[in-house]
């Protein structure tokens, strides 16, 4: 979803700084990213596109890898003693893979895997990791003694040349039986976040706008960096739901509405990850952002920008086990004025 690598290669390009301490890398890439536009062949494609020689492109995603870790006496390069896997492509400047060999092996033909994927076997420490009790409505909501609640949002930056950035937004709510509404007709709806170790009962609610869900909820147990339990919705029932799925099927991503599960994927290894094929990997994440758009979410890519609610390095604001976090002063705050 933050694409700057156009923008960062300018530093040679432009100012030619020197490409041999320049190594290419990506973040938070998912299987229909990997099957759609590629790895770090994509940035290869990518890095040719704005000018750099092919080969300069090719070593920025191998041996400069290699060296920055301090690791190329085992990886990098096609020399002997090393480990390596080798691309073969037609045209250096269109960068088209059309056959891999790994380990001495062909793996890959035109586009499609020659050998089955086998998932390792997996301990058992790595499974059943989500430790939470069942919740109710009571537990997703934000409480006052006050008549009416003047509340911080982290407002949702729509800009493409800044994903993921929340801004500070104050909105007044109403205020019944002492609990603080969304407003759905404004846009501003309910975040939480559950810890889900076991270590303490921490389930801290505040408030967001820019996902424009009119109803339901949508949660995921993955969410960099402590992979708590996110979730966002607009009301406290649908979101206690979403968290109890997530929490008796040990982990995952789930789009619920009126109690019912609309769209789920199972992320049964270490509650962040699964033995799935791409492509069913990459069907169920079209399957579980389908759902949030149908629930009226308008963000490029929806649980994308829901797990990154959590990740402090994001100005201004995130929400985490500790609370609402001012990413800036990186202190806890309340989410009400």
């Amino acid at each position: 979803m933050a694409h700057f690598l156009n923008e960062n290669l300018r530093v040679i390009t432009e100012h030619r700084a020197k490409a041999d301490r320049i190594a290419f890398c990506t973040d938070d890439v998912t299987a229909t990213d990997v099957l759609s536009r590629g790895h770090l062949d994509h940035l290869v494609r990518m890095a040719i596109a704005q000018g750099l020689e092919p080969m300069r492109a090719i070593q920025m995603a191998t041996i400069n890898c290699a060296q920055i870790y301090r690791i190329d006496h085992l990886v990098g390069s096609i020399s002997p003693g090393r480990v390596a896997d080798i691309l073969l492509v037609d045209d250096l400047q269109a960068f088209r893979v059309g056959q891999v060999v790994a380990k001495g092996a062909l793996v890959a033909s035109g586009g499609e895997m020659t050998v089955a994927a086998r998932p390792p076997a997996r301990s058992p420490g790595l499974l059943h990791t989500v430790s939470v009790e069942r919740i109710g409505p009571a537990d997703v909501q934000v409480r006052t003694d006050r008549r009416a609640a003047r509340a911080r949002v982290l407002s949702m930056a729509m800009s493409e040349e800044v994903p993921f950035v929340r801004k500070r937004r104050e909105v007044e709510l109403d205020v019944r039986d002492g609990v603080v509404l969304p407003d759905i007709g404004r846009d501003v709806l309910y975040v939480a976040v559950v810890e889900r170790y076991g270590k303490s009962a921490h389930r801290p609610v505040a408030f967001v706008s820019g996902f424009g869900l009119r109803a339901g909820a949508m949660a995921s147990s993955a969410s960099p960096d402590d992979n708590n339990i996110l979730c966002v919705g607009t009301n406290p029932a649908d979101m206690a739901a979403a968290v109890d799925h997530l929490a008796a099927e040990g982990g995952g991503q789930v789009v619920v509405r009126d109690g019912e599960v609309l769209a789920f994927l199972a992320l049964p290894i270490g509650g962040i990850v699964a033995d799935l094929h791409p492509q069913d990997m990459a069907r169920m994440e079209a399957g579980l952002d389908d759902a949030a758009r149908g629930l009226g979410c308008r963000l490029p890519s929806p649980f994308m920008y829901l797990i990154f609610l959590s990740i402090t390095a994001i100005p201004d604001y995130a929400i985490t086990d500790l609370g609402l976090i001012d990413c800036i002063s990186l202190q806890a705050i309340s989410p009400l004025l």
